[in-house]
């Protein structure tokens, strides 16, 4: 690893700083920052919105209600989801969740938030996290995916609370997609707590 390369990955507090700070212009500049079917699939694509979709809101409280599993995030998983790993994870959970929306939701032509992000985020960082025992870290994943599940249900309207400060419809499909993408890595990450305790 290079000089600077170790730099970056060391600045404290990386990823929260970028994304909050994208948050700003990803609320401003909403429709040229969110998922659009029309414009990603034109002949010269607007690839950015792959990734800018997850940082564009409609509503300011929508923006902040959202940037709350970045902070939690970066608070439970600090090695991880502070620094530049952080940010490249984030990187594949947006294009991964933009993909989900792509391939398996052709009604839908225009998406924004970081919900769907922030289901596999959260999952991640407290599957990692150093803070807890390995048994609240699993009640908070599997509260997580359950959370998905029953907005799945015939309870859905309720379900809706969860985008209260929205201004459109939740797409919960795009929570399914944040948290089919983080499984591995919670997986990965109880595998390597087991090869640790087994080496000590």
């Amino acid at each position: 690893m290079t000089r600077f390369a170790t730099a970056v990955y060391r600045v404290p507090a990386l990823t929260p700083l970028v994304l909050l700070l994208l948050y700003v212009p990803g609320w401003y500049w909403s429709q040229w920052w969110q998922f659009d079917r029309q414009a990603l699939g034109a002949t010269a694509p607007e690839w950015w919105r792959w990734w800018g979709a997850h940082l564009a809101h409609g509503t300011v409280e929508h923006a902040v209600s959202n940037a709350l599993a970045i902070v939690v995030a970066a608070l439970v998983a600090p090695r991880w989801m502070n620094r530049l790993p952080g940010l490249l994870l984030a990187a594949f959970l947006m294009a991964g969740v933009s993909l989900g929306i792509w391939l398996n939701n052709p009604d839908i032509d225009v998406y924004r938030g970081f919900s769907g992000v922030g289901h596999g985020w959260l999952m991640l960082a407290f599957a990692w996290s150093p803070w807890f025992s390995p048994w609240t870290r699993i009640a908070v994943v599997v509260g997580i995916m359950l959370k998905v599940v029953w907005e799945e249900s015939d309870l859905f309207m309720i379900a809706q609370w969860s985008g209260y400060f929205a201004d459109a419809p939740v797409l919960t499909d795009a929570h399914w997609y944040g948290v089919l993408l983080a499984v591995p890595g919670v997986i990965l990450a109880y595998l390597a707590q087991f090869i640790r305790e087994r080496m000590n």
